[in-house]
């Protein structure tokens, strides 16, 4: 349909875009008002690639009354007496309190949250993030931040005549999937892939 300045239109949909990722649950606040039995907010965090475990903001929206309990009921069954936190922010080893006027119960992070959000913030937080869900089929260590690959460009010298990746660059992409490690990084035409469990047997004979 054409665009209709300055009015509402049944023709155009206004949708915001959200990212989503999933996060390790750490602890989570003291509630207030009507939360007072459950909790306020969930405190999230990212495993880096040294294994460390940062946090990443809290998540206080998309719960409803049932699954405040829920969560509440599970979390205390993983209350600890320190943070399972590693970095609070880039270039800091211990973590912070969000708000020193804030009281805060740490749990074991066992726990991975589907939540959607805005973007990212310039020191690394979520922006206006919302519960969806939790996952049980993904392990707390598997939580790392997702990030965005660049669609192809143009035909390199990387590539053969035809577009076709080139086999020296097929040759050492092999050879860096050589490594021992659990979990490690490849570089492939410039992208860094996360790769892990290689010796995984998918289908059996």
């Amino acid at each position: 349909s054409t665009y209709e300045a300055g009015k509402r239109s049944k023709a155009w949909l206004k949708v915001k875009a959200t990212l989503e990722d999933e996060f390790v649950i750490g602890g989570f606040t003291e509630g207030a008002g009507g939360r007072r039995s459950t909790f306020g907010s969930l405190l999230l965090g990212q495993y880096d690639d040294q294994g460390r475990l940062v946090y990443v903001g809290n998540v206080g929206t998309g719960f409803d009354d049932r699954l405040l309990q829920e969560l509440r009921t599970r979390l205390d069954a993983l209350v600890v007496d320190e943070s399972p936190f590693d970095v609070m922010e880039p270039g800091h080893v211990h973590f912070g309190r969000p708000k020193a006027d804030v009281q805060i119960t740490w749990v074991k992070p066992d726990l991975v949250a589907t939540v959607k959000f805005a973007e990212w913030t310039n020191d690394n937080h979520l922006r206006a993030p919302s519960f969806i869900g939790l996952r049980g089929d993904k392990r707390p260590q598997d939580a790392r931040r997702e990030v965005a690959i660049a669609p192809p460009g143009p035909v390199s010298p990387q590539h053969d005549g035809h577009g076709e990746i080139s086999a020296a660059v097929i040759e050492d992409v092999v050879g860096q999937l050589q490594g021992t490690k659990e979990r490690f990084n490849i570089d492939v035409l410039g992208q860094k892939v996360s790769v892990s469990n290689l010796d995984k047997e998918f289908w059996p004979a």
